[in-house]
Formats: C-alpha cells, sequence, structure tokens
C-alpha cells in the first residue's frame, strides 16, 4: 500500500500538479518525513528507490522551498548511493530511484570535487553492458546521468574521455533498442560537452577529437545501422566549428560532401542532404562565428 500512494504521489508531481503537492503534503513537511525514512534504514528496495525519485522531483519542483535543504540531500543521497553501488546486496528498483534523483539533484550541484570523483566512477561503471537483461534499465539511468550533467563531471570527462566513449560506442550496437538508442543520445550529449571544451582550449582533448573523427569515418564506410549512422551525421555538425578551427573549412566540406557519397539512399534521405547544404552555408557563409547555432538533432 506505502508503495503504491508513492508511486501516485510521484505521478501527480510529474503532471505539474505541484498545487496539489503544497495544499496536501507541504513540500517541506514532506521532504522531511522522507528523509527520515530514509535514514531509518528498514525501508523494501522499491519503496526506497520511489521514496528518492520523489525526493529529486521535490527538489526540482520546489527549489527556493527546499534551498535550506540541498546540502542535507545531497550528502544522504551519496553516502546512501556510494555504499549501495559498492554492497553486494544491489537491487535494482532502489538503485534506479537514487539515480533517477540524481537526474534532478545535479541541476544545482553541492558536492565538493572529491566526491564529485568517486560519483562519476559508480555512475562509469553501472553503464557496463551486463548479460542480466535486468540491468539494461540502470545501463540507460546512468547514461543520463552522464551524458545530461556533463558540466558537472567536466574534470572526469576531460581525462577519461577515451574509455568512456569505447564503453558507450559498444552500447550502440546493442542487440536492446532502447539501450541502443539511449547510448546513441549520450554519445550526442557527452560530445556536445567536449566539444565545447575543445573550442575554450585547443589543447584539451585533441586526442579525443581525432578519435572521434574516427569512429565517425568507420561507421559511415561500415554503412552501420540507420541510428549509428544518424549519430555520426549528428557528431559531424556537433564538432563542425572545432573541424574549421583545427584542420580548416575545407576539411569540413569535404566531411559533408563524404556523408552524401557514403551513405545509403534509403537512410540519407533529401532531409539529410537539405542538413548539409544548410551546415556547409552556415560555416561558408555565416561564419565559423555562428558555428554554435548548429546542434544535433535526436534524428537526421
Amino acid at each position: 500500500m506505502k508503495n503504491k500512494i508513492l508511486h501516485f504521489t510521484a505521478k501527480i508531481i510529474e503532471s505539474n500538479h505541484a498545487d496539489i503537492i503544497e495544499k496536501v503534503y507541504k513540500p517541506v513537511s514532506y521532504l522531511e518525513s522522507l528523509l527520515n525514512e530514509i535514514r531509518c534504514g528498514k525501508l523494501k528496495p522499491t519503496v526506497k528507490g520511489n521514496v528518492w525519485y520523489i525526493i529529486g522531483l521535490l527538489m526540482s519542483k520546489f527549489s527556493i522551498q527546499l534551498q535550506a535543504y540541498k546540502f542535507e540531500v545531497h550528502d544522504v543521497l551519496y553516502n546512501e548511493f556510494i555504499s549501495f553501488v559498492d554492497s553486494r546486496n544491489v537491487t535494482i528498483k532502489a538503485l534506479s530511484g537514487m539515480l533517477k534523483a540524481y537526474k534532478y539533484l545535479l541541476e544545482d550541484n553541492f558536492l565538493k570535487n572529491e566526491k564529485i570523483e568517486q560519483l562519476y566512477i559508480r555512475l562509469k561503471s553501472l553503464t557496463t553492458q551486463l548479460d542480466n537483461v535486468n540491468t539494461i534499465k540502470i545501463n540507460i539511468l546512468a547514461l543520463e546521468v552522464l551524458s545530461i550533467h556533463g558540466k558537472v563531471f567536466t574534470l572526469q570527462l576531460q581525462k577519461d574521455s577515451l574509455d568512456l566513449f569505447d564503453k558507450v560506442f559498444k552500447m550502440c550496437s546493442s542487440k536492446n533498442q532502447e539501450l541502443k538508442t539511449a547510448a546513441n543520445e549520450a554519445i550526442e550529449k557527452i560530445s556536445l560537452h567536449i566539444s565545447d571544451c575543445l573550442l575554450e582550449d585547443s589543447t584539451i582533448h585533441k586526442d579525443v577529437f581525432n578519435y572521434l573523427l574516427c569512429k565517425i569515418k568507420e561507421v559511415l564506410e561500415s554503412k552501420s545501422t540507420s541510428i549509428m549512422t544518424n549519430t555520426a551525421i549528428s557528431l559531424v555538425g556537433i564538432f563542425a566549428n572545432a573541424i574549421v578551427r583545427f584542420m580548416g573549412e575545407k576539411i569540413l566540406t569535404n566531411y559533408l560532401e563524404e556523408l552524401i557519397v557514403i551513405c545509403d539512399k534509403d537512410i540519407f534521405t533529401s532531409l539529410g542532404k537539405e542538413a548539409c547544404r544548410q551546415a556547409k552555408e552556415n560555416y561558408n557563409v555565416e561564419g565559423i562565428g555562428n558555428a554554435s547555432k548548429f546542434k544535433p538533432s535526436k534524428s537526421i
């Protein structure tokens, strides 16, 4: 019964009926009661997962009212999450609730660098594709946290990008469609963040940049699945400004023209050709300064 009530409450908050929560539960009182439930340590895994998910929703929807609790919530969740991932008794439902909470809580990060490092290590470990199909949900949620909040993990991405990309690229060819889609979207978001780092400092991530260019070419030449081909096309767009800076506009033009030649006609339709044409105009006519306008789409 308790879990059903929590599930119903989460649905109310998700549907933006925050006024109901304010009238019935009172955000401050409700958050305090949920934190007490966590501290007691007697919650069943499913209940614990839903409690953490609701805490994440509350902190996002009522951020001003709950401002005073942000440090405490971050601290409690961090300790719970680290010990939980490191334990041998990990349960999917509890862990998924914590990861959902992090999707909201990291919008306002209050963790110090050493804790960010430890959090990154655990999140990365949860992206590993395991044989047990039940872990796919965890893989996807961990990918989402890392990719959505790339700025929180800037230092970690700067020194660990190649290894992380190798893991995620393997997932891009997963037989599970949901995981494959999540991995391809994560590659785009993480690449966008790395591209920003490249433009801020030309000495950062040149090895990552070259690695990704090789991956793009590899995917296109292999005539892989349409979803990976679309991702490769998006990566060219994401790194277009960096390509111009490091390799020149002619190389970018060559990449864009190569897309048309390599991609199958049934994948690279007139819509794709139009996207390339617009991208070329953006860089050749409007100039490099407007490159930030080019954003990858989920589907070319």
